[in-house]
C-alpha cells in the first residue's frame, strides 16, 4: 500500500513537472515570436525608406552636376532599372519632393506607435536575456566544482549555447533597428546632395529643405523608456556588462 502511494506521489510530481515545463516552454517561445514579428514590422518600415531612397537615387541619377562620393556610391550601388522616376522634370511647379516628404512622415509616425507597443517588450527581452545568461554563469560555475571532468564539455557548450540564443536576440532585434537608421541616414546624405545645386528651382529647393526638417523631426531611433537607444552599440554595451558580472561570478565562486 506505501509503495502504491509512492508511485502515485511520483507520478503527480512528474505530471506537475511536464506541465511546467510546458508552461515555460510556452511562455519562451512566445517571447521569441514577439521578437520575431518586431523585426518583420522593422524590415517593412525599412522597404517603405528604401523605395523613397530609391526615388531620389533616380531623380540624382539625371542630374549632370558634380556629386559627392557618398551619393555616387549610393546610386551606383542602386538598382535604378527597378524604380521610376517619380519626381520628374525639374519645375517650379513639380510638388513629388513634398508627396515624398509626406509618405517620410507617414512612415515616421508609424515608427513611433511601433516604439511605444514594443518599447516594454525590447525592455523585457533585455531583462530577460541579462537575467538568463547570469543563472546560466552562476550554475555553470557551481557545476563544476561537483561534476566529472569527462562532463565539463559537455556543460561548457550547453552554457554557450543558451548565452549565444539569449544574445542572439539582441543582435538580431538592434541589427534592424540599425539597418532602419542607415536608411533614414542615406537618404539624408543625398537630399544634401540635391539641395546644392543652382540650378534647382525655388520651390523645389524649398521642398527639400522641408523634407531635410522633416528627416529631423523623425530620427527612426528606437529607444527604450527613454533610457537608451536600440542599435548595434547596445550588442557591445550588454556583452560587456554581462563579462563583468561574469568576472565577479568566478572571483565569488574561486573556480580559478
Amino acid at each position: 500500500m506505501k509503495n502504491r502511494r509512492n508511485a502515485v506521489a511520483h507520478i503527480s510530481d512528474r505530471i506537475v513537472d511536464d506541465i511546467k515545463g510546458v508552461i515555460f516552454l510556452v511562455a519562451y517561445l512566445e517571447r521569441k515570436i514577439e521578437i520575431i514579428v518586431f523585426a518583420e514590422i522593422m524590415y517593412f518600415l525599412r522597404q517603405r525608406l528604401l523605395l523613397i531612397k530609391e526615388y531620389f537615387i533616380t531623380f540624382l541619377s539625371y542630374r549632370n552636376k558634380e556629386m559627392s562620393y557618398t551619393s555616387r556610391k549610393l546610386i551606383n550601388n542602386a538598382k535604378r532599372d527597378k524604380c521610376i522616376n517619380f519626381i520628374g522634370r525639374v519645375s517650379d511647379r513639380n510638388k513629388k519632393i513634398l508627396d515624398l516628404a509626406t509618405a517620410y512622415d507617414n512612415a515616421g509616425q508609424a515608427f513611433k506607435l511601433i516604439n511605444d507597443i514594443y518599447n516594454f517588450i525590447i525592455l523585457l527581452m533585455i531583462i530577460s536575456a541579462f537575467l538568463v545568461i547570469l543563472s546560466i554563469f552562476y550554475t555553470s560555475l557551481s557545476f563544476l566544482k561537483v561534476i566529472s571532468s569527462d562532463k565539463i564539455a559537455i556543460n561548457l557548450i550547453t552554457t554557450f549555447f543558451w548565452i549565444a540564443v539569449e544574445l542572439g536576440s539582441i543582435i538580431f532585434v538592434s541589427y534592424y533597428c540599425e539597418k532602419v537608421l542607415k536608411a533614414r541616414e542615406e537618404i539624408k546624405v543625398i537630399l544634401n546632395n540635391i539641395i546644392i545645386y543652382d540650378d534647382l528651382p525655388k520651390h523645389m529647393r524649398r521642398q527639400t529643405k522641408v523634407f531635410i526638417e522633416l528627416i529631423e523631426t523623425w530620427p527612426m531611433e528606437f529607444h527604450v523608456s527613454n533610457m537608451f537607444q536600440i542599435d548595434k552599440k547596445i550588442v557591445l554595451k550588454f556583452i560587456s556588462i554581462c563579462t563583468s558580472y561574469l568576472i565577479i561570478f568566478i572571483q565569488i565562486s574561486g573556480v580559478i
